[in-house]
């Protein structure tokens, strides 16, 4: 994923390539916003083809860092975890299924592989959750032995390329403040050198600023 350095584009990659490895009909990916998730991108085969409404109704998405569901849960202990049906968790795991969104669009979630991508300070920076794998004939599974072995792989590496996402994202947006210290003049592109030449050309006089701008 050398070539991936927007956020953006990490993510729906990271996702895409996840579900196939997986043969997953819909998957999430969250980032960790203090102590909340935060839906940041969204697969589902299922529903945003015929009614494309749906992904807001994920995208908007904020769950707390607890047990009340299941990424949130896997965002608090750092642990990835596979349930095989999302309405019949074992009570023993303390842990619940949000079906919030499920109830809002029609969708059934029926087994969940939920993985925590830890950045390399080890801390959880995102959470990944797959939802309802098939087989190659389009038969709903179950998450086998091989496929969970794949996607702890998958883990390390994903975490890897969100933490170069975020970094870059942290960057470009600190940019134009960083301009800011270094010339003032930078908040405002019709002072300094650009207003002189103005000045300079008889097009504006010394102590003008263009007509429709405030003064400042």
């Amino acid at each position: 994923m050398r070539e991936l350095k927007s956020l953006d584009s990490i993510l729906d990659r990271l996702l895409l390539e996840a579900r196939r490895l997986v043969g997953a009909d819909a998957g999430t990916i969250f980032l960790v916003e203090g102590s909340e998730l935060v839906s940041s991108y969204v697969h589902n085969d299922s529903l945003f083809s015929a009614a494309a409404v749906n992904r807001h109704v994920y995208l908007d998405a904020r769950l707390p860092i607890d047990g009340t569901s299941l990424a949130g849960h896997v965002a608090r202990t750092g642990q990835m975890m596979v349930i095989e049906d999302a309405y019949a968790i074992d009570p023993s795991l303390h842990v619940a299924f949000n079906a919030s969104c499920d109830e809002r669009t029609g969708y059934r979630t029926r087994a969940v592989a939920v993985l925590p991508l830890v950045s390399s300070r080890g801390r959880t920076i995102a959470v990944m959750q797959l939802l309802n794998p098939t087989s190659p004939a389009g038969d709903p599974v179950t998450f086998g032995e091989r496929q969970v072995s794949c996607l702890n792989l998958l883990a390390d590496q994903a975490a890897a390329a969100v933490e170069v996402g975020l970094v870059t994202e942290e960057f470009l947006l600190r940019m134009p403040r960083m301009a800011e210290l270094r010339d003032p003049a930078a908040r405002h592109p019709w002072r300094g050198p650009f207003r002189f030449a103005l000045v300079r050309d008889g097009r504006l006089g010394p102590g003008c600023g263009p007509a429709s701008s405030p003064a400042l």
